[in-house]
């Protein structure tokens, strides 16, 4: 090219700009020949590389280098999030043709709902108001409804914007800023009633919300607003109903006040609101809408304090006005007396759908046998062993039979497997899963089997038991309802780990599978709502506690993930309980749910009690059901760990009662005063 430059005798200059109209038509090719590359013209690796400099170049907000790199993205798994990332980001009324198409686009898939939302804040930081009406379409979360109400009323359609106004309103508690203008507007408008003013005070009391009610007391005229201070110092100051107290000041509202003030000492001295309820409810006017649920709730206090006042006041109310709580805890009580008559007559005034539960069916043959009855009751334990349960596994015992384990694994043809796993939505799950990215891949799990049926379900749990994702496994097929296959739903996981332990603080290996099952279902990264980390799930303060004990190096919570820290230390917690409470591992496990302090207070009095009365008499729900399924889960494991089976009664020996008597109860009649 140079050389016939030179032959014609063109300028430099040129020559110089037809080399450079050359290159850059040469360099233009190669651009477009890259970016023109789609994702089936690249194997996976080369996919997840880009994948991880695009995600680099959006956290940068480079968006041109990203939108690039976007092109070459086109079909693999993890283009849509990025592209849903990449519009949040950007978010801005030049991007609405881009959002409408996405939303329409991906309207199936997880990310087109928080899209929506971050759409529609937009809209209403704006104040563009009739965009924002028009793409609104039913949300369920209070900030984005108030928006939508506010403007309808910004256009005019003020009816309907009252009415919405009004029912987001009148709920017991505080709502979002975002409703602020809306409620100041409805505030000055005829809907705002002194009535309506009232509903929501005694709603926000109802939830407990005192200083909300107070806040809504400044609407009330100043008579009423006495009333209402009235209501927060009971509210605040319960013991105070032993004293005289002015009850035709409250006018209208002094019976709901009294049931409420009452409600409010039963949480902490059911003995002494019973003893004021019983004393001064003749002062009031109560229909059985109010008497019996009072009733109820102070039987139900007294006996999780098993309180001997308990008795009597579970045993007054009559069937038809008891609640089903109620009714439940006379056969406890009785057990806890071990009183085998009164079980069976406590077991005969529950509802029929009640008495065919397993567990009461149990313990009519246990108060049947008991009491010399057997013919009858070795066809009801006959019939309680065909199953896999606590109660047919006690049932076994009792008639010294071998387990019914009822394994029945989900088959599954290999081809609809693979097609599943190949499906969109999953091929996301996985991605996600290869990068580590576990809470993005549940999140996008269950999204994707949203709308599964049973069978469906089936197949996506054997899905997850391919991938070793323990946890999902068993959530899936428990949402499936199907409880028989138990290779899936019992797996053997960690078991170098746990045997290391489990040996090394001399503890069976079922029963420390058996609590990693309940407590965290094999999940490393579980948390609980109030902040238990790891397999074992141990709490902070417990795990330094641990550390501490142990000399070892405490960093931060985040060591409880760790499953080798996390099996060490519950391990050793755990063999911690057992020393406390003499070997016995029903007391430990109960101890490892509520706490070894409740566990004491929970001892029976006087007399030796059989672990199956005890566990049946725990105060809460949580802890017996967490007892019972490590019991359960334990015998399985000896199977699944293919250990010798022993019976599930050699991990329950005979409870021994409290080392110091409680204190009888005290006649406290005294504290009420008396009012002419």
């Amino acid at each position: 090219m140079t050389c016939f430059c030179l032959f014609l005798r063109l300028s430099n200059i040129g020559c110089t700009l037809r080399m450079m109209f050359v290159r850059i038509r040469f360099i233009f090719l190669l651009l477009a020949a890259s970016f023109s590359l789609q994702a089936g013209d690249l194997d996976l690796a080369q996919q997840r590389t880009i994948f991880l400099k695009a995600e680099k170049e959006l956290n940068a907000r480079q968006y041109k280098t990203f939108d690039h790199l976007m092109v070459k993205l086109e079909g693999y798994p993890l283009h849509s999030w990025l592209q849903y990332r990449r519009l949040r980001k950007t978010i801005s009324l030049k991007q609405a043709d881009k959002v409408s198409e996405f939303l329409l686009n991906e309207s199936d898939s997880r990310y087109a709902a928080p899209l929506k939302r971050s759409w529609l804040k937009y809209l209403a930081k704006n104040n563009l108001w009739a965009r924002y009406v028009e793409d609104y379409r039913g949300q369920s979360y209070e900030t984005y409804q108030c928006h939508y109400y506010w403007g309808l009323h910004q256009l005019g359609e003020d009816n309907k914007a009252l009415f919405g106004a009004r029912d987001l309103w009148l709920v017991g508690r505080s709502q979002p800023k975002a409703c602020d203008r809306l409620f100041e507007w409805f505030q000055k408008s005829s809907f705002f009633t002194e009535g309506l003013i009232w509903q929501r005070i005694e709603l926000a009391m109802g939830a407990g919300k005192s200083r909300l009610a107070g806040y809504l007391g400044r609407f009330l005229p100043a008579g009423d607003q006495a009333v209402l201070k009235k209501w927060q110092h009971i509210h605040r100051h319960p013991r105070e109903l032993l004293y005289c107290y002015d009850w035709e000041s409250l006018g209208g509202r002094k019976a709901k006040i009294f049931v409420h003030g009452i409600l409010r000492l039963a949480r902490k001295d059911p003995e002494l609101a019973l003893l004021v309820w019983d004393t001064k409810k003749g002062q009031f006017d109560l229909g059985p809408a109010r008497l019996m649920p009072v009733e109820n709730r102070l039987a139900l206090k007294l006996a999780v304090r098993k309180s001997p006042l308990a008795r009597k006041q579970l045993d007054d109310i009559s069937d038809e006005q008891s609640s089903s709580a109620v009714r439940e805890w006379r056969v406890r009580d009785a057990l806890g007396q071990k009183a085998w008559p009164k079980v069976q007559n406590a077991i005969a005034r529950l509802s029929e759908e009640e008495g065919n539960l397993p567990k009461w069916r149990y313990w009519l043959a246990r108060a049947q046998e008991e009491q010399g009855e057997s013919p009858a009751v070795d066809d009801e334990y006959q019939e309680l062993a065909k199953t896999r349960s606590y109660y047919g596994f006690m049932a076994s015992d009792r008639l010294n039979r071998n387990y019914s384990y009822v394994d029945r694994p989900v088959t599954v043809d290999q081809d609809n497997l693979n097609k599943l796993e190949q499906l969109p939505a999953f091929l996301v799950v996985k991605e996600f899963l290869y990068f580590k990215r576990e809470t993005e891949a549940r999140r996008q799990w269950w999204h994707a089997i949203k709308g599964f049926n049973q069978e469906q379900l089936l197949v996506a749990s054997k899905l997850a038991q391919r991938w070793k994702w323990e946890q999902i496994a068993i959530l899936t097929i428990a949402r499936g309802e199907y409880w028989d296959d138990l290779s899936l739903r019992f797996p053997v996981s960690y078991r170098p780990l746990i045997e290391q332990h489990a040996n090394k603080k001399r503890l069976d290996k079922a029963l420390v599978y058996g609590i990693i099952r309940r407590e965290s279902a094999f999940d490393k990264q579980a948390r609980s709502p109030v902040g238990a980390r790891g397999l074992m799930q141990i709490m902070p303060s417990t795990g330094k506690q641990i550390a501490r004990r142990l000399k070892e190096k405490w960093g931060s919570a985040a060591m409880l993930y760790k499953p080798e820290v996390n099996v060490h230390f519950g391990t050793d917690y755990f063999q911690k309980l057992l020393q406390r409470f003499e070997g016995n591992p029903v007391l430990a496990m109960a101890a490892y749910n509520a706490g070894p302090h409740r566990v004491d207070r929970w001892l029976p009095q006087g007399n030796k009690m059989a672990a199956d009365n005890w566990i049946e008499t725990i105060p809460f729900k949580e802890t017996r059901q967490y007892v019972s399924a490590i019991l359960t889960y334990a015998v399985i494991y000896q199977r699944q760990l293919k250990q010798p089976v022993s019976k599930m009664s050699g991990y329950m020996p005979t409870i021994s009662p409290k080392r110091r008597q409680q204190k009888p109860l005290v006649n406290r009649g005294d504290l009420i005063k008396k009012c002419r």
